[in-house]
């Protein structure tokens, strides 16, 4: 089970870091063949055809990514009402290294600050976040998941899980082993490729963010 948990953090890894970037600055939608016949050609010993198969099996990924199956059949038997961008919120307030503001959450959601504190303020009124005063600075408000929120992503967590061993259900340990140790490693390699500037905030003070 730890390796299926593995694999679904590299899921989402994959999801919000990698796929995105990959579609538009790498692999787009994989009609232009000799773009990436010829790319192929650089690889050193990588099999050009195998780098091929990767760069359509990973166009099959985007779309079904892009369609969001899992977390549609996850919001329509856990919360239906919800919508897709509430869980993203979600997510993005759990994973974030620092307090999130208002501010913080629309920028990492891609949406302008009004639209961005809209959502907000619905997902306060649902019960799925509140909003607290930061301690290191008490003009300043953070955004927190509440026990509802929490329980909501525990649970979406547990249905991914759950459909991802049904997938791998037929396949041997070893291969499950090896296929969420090489997913890590490729997933891994693309964000040392794509964003070498990334700045790890670990270890970092947590400072609250300016009031947004």
């Amino acid at each position: 089970m730890c390796n299926l948990c593995d694999f679904s953090t590299y899921m989402s890894m994959a999801h919000y870091r990698v796929c995105a970037i990959v579609t538009d600055e790498l692999f787009g939608d994989c009609r232009d063949m000799n773009e990436h016949a010829a790319a192929a050609q650089n690889l050193g010993k990588a099999d050009p055809d195998m780098v091929l198969d990767i760069s359509n099996t990973m166009t099959r990924m985007r779309l079904m990514i892009g369609r969001r199956v899992i977390g549609r059949m996850a919001i329509a038997k856990l919360a239906p009402g919800l919508e897709l961008s509430h869980i993203d919120v979600l997510d993005i307030v759990r994973r974030a290294d620092m307090p999130s503001t208002v501010g913080s959450i629309a920028e990492a959601m891609r949406l302008d600050p009004s639209r961005g504190s809209r959502v907000v303020a619905e997902m306060v009124g649902r019960g799925l976040l509140k909003r607290d005063v930061c301690q290191e600075d008490g003009r300043r408000s953070v955004i927190e998941i509440t026990p509802l929120g929490s329980s909501i992503l525990a649970e979406m967590h547990s249905a991914k899980i759950s459909l991802i061993n049904d997938v791998v259900s037929d396949w041997p340990a070893d291969d499950v082993e090896a296929f969420a140790r090489l997913f890590d490693r490729f997933i891994g390699r693309f964000e040392k490729r794509l964003m070498p500037d990334a700045v790890s905030l670990t270890g970092e003070t947590r400072v609250c963010p300016p009031r947004s």
